[in-house]
């Protein structure tokens, strides 16, 4: 039904052509729907019904953080040997399960509990799953599949926060509750469509190759926690934005969810389109640059909300450096699909991915202290210092890109 809809509103960048596309893409949709659900409501659920402090909450994800690093670095591997689908259908299933369990959690304790178990399989799913886009995609198609998947995950996650705040308005303990429960459901309604998907082979090498082949290339972990520090970028409109919105600015509160709403429908509309020409690691890496210097103008327009009293103007100023900020995100984004997925070899894709992901990971660690410490205590010169942060990773992509492509091409050239 959702991709009938996107042919009748002309979203063809939605439309996956073949089957195990499709499959993919259907799978992300249902389970990003039930993540939508889920991160709009979950702090308020667990601050106000279960009864846990917000230091408790912070402390409990933190904790929940860290083994799904763990998880991540060593799912990649087990892709490799074992074949992706499989061990995507488990995990999915068995987050399912662990999300039920979130729903019924009483204390601190049992939130703990349930929140390492659906960071661990989630980052675990999320590791095998990157494996089942390198071998549907091959070389020539993962970043086009990749884009494509991160239009229908923004479009999901969209839906489901609007559905969410028809629960926020209605502030029902057991609609709350009920919510969660659906998000099980849709994790395990995601796994069964990717179930549908034929089995892939382990791949040849991949078993005699050390495990820490991927951590030992040290050209590739440079470049991942450049990407790391690129990706601070998708926190943000989370954090940032709105904290410098209300405290720093003359802009209305409600600008912030225009911004966010603006980011959201630019994901899953131009993705596709702004993906082209990172189907290489030479070519994702000039993306990258030009991400870079896109996130940058996009820092710098935020900072200037403040310069102004009138709050139209600031509403102005404020979208501007919202179009500005997913222009770049955009093309960072398409930077990070060819990169992770062309430099590593292709009998240890999996291993590879989960290395690269942990950047991520690390990020969103790491994103809330840098973000608040630059942007709301330092203000104006603290977005200019996030902006040259953004220019220098980018750039620095480049030339660390290049030595990876030519060790690889003399790789060949010996065998």
């Amino acid at each position: 039904m959702a991709f009938s809809l996107a042919r009748l509103m002309g979203l063809p960048s939605l439309i996956p052509a073949e089957r195990n596309e499709r499959l993919l893409a259907t799978s992300s949709l249902i389970n990003t729907f039930g993540n939508g659900l889920f991160y709009t409501i979950s702090a308020l659920f667990f601050t106000r019904i279960v009864g846990l402090t917000p230091l408790q909450l912070g402390t409990g994800l933190s904790i929940a953080s860290a083994f799904g690093v763990v998880s991540a670095l060593s799912t990649g591997r087990l892709a490799d040997i074992w074949g992706p689908r499989s061990l995507t259908v488990i995990t999915m299933s068995l987050s399912a399960v662990a999300m039920g369990w979130l729903a019924f959690a009483s204390d601190y304790r049992s939130f703990v509990i349930g929140a390492v178990l659906v960071s661990t399989l989630e980052r675990a799913s999320n590791s095998s799953r990157a494996v089942i886009i390198s071998r549907i995609g091959g070389p020539d198609g993962r970043v086009r599949i990749r884009a494509y998947i991160r239009s229908v995950v923004n479009l999901g996650i969209g839906l489901g926060t609007m559905v969410a705040g028809i629960a926020l308005a209605i502030d029902s303990p057991g609609l709350y509750k009920a919510l969660i429960i659906f998000d099980a459901f849709t994790t395990f309604g995601a796994a069964v469509a990717i179930s549908r998907m034929p089995s892939f082979p382990p791949l040849p090498g991949a078993r005699s190759e050390k495990a820490t082949q991927a951590m030992r290339d040290y050209r590739f972990v440079g470049l991942m926690l450049l990407n790391m520090v690129s990706s601070f970028h998708y926190h943000v409109l989370e954090i940032a934005v709105p904290l410098w919105v209300v405290g720093h600015t003359s802009a209305p509160q409600w600008t912030v969810a225009a911004a966010l709403l603006l980011n959201t429908v630019a994901c899953v509309l131009f993705q596709v389109r702004l993906s082209a020409g990172a189907d290489t690691p030479l070519g994702a890496a000039s993306v990258a640059r030009s991400g870079g210097i896109f996130l940058a103008l996009g820092m710098l327009t935020y900072a200037a909300t403040a310069w102004t009293d009138s709050p139209w103007l600031a509403t102005v100023i404020l979208l501007g450096g919202s179009a500005l900020h997913v222009t770049g995100e955009l093309r960072q984004a398409a930077a990070s699909f060819g990169i992770g997925f062309g430099l590593p070899p292709e009998n240890l894709q999996g291993q590879y991915q989960g290395i690269w992901s942990l950047g991520n990971t690390i990020a969103g660690m790491v994103a809330p202290i840098v973000l608040t410490t630059l942007c709301l205590t330092w203000g104006t010169p603290g977005w200019a210092l996030l902006g040259l942060l953004f220019i220098a990773s980018g750039a620095a992509m480049q030339p660390l890109v290049r030595r990876a492509v030519e060790a690889q091409q003399r790789d060949v050239a010996e065998q």
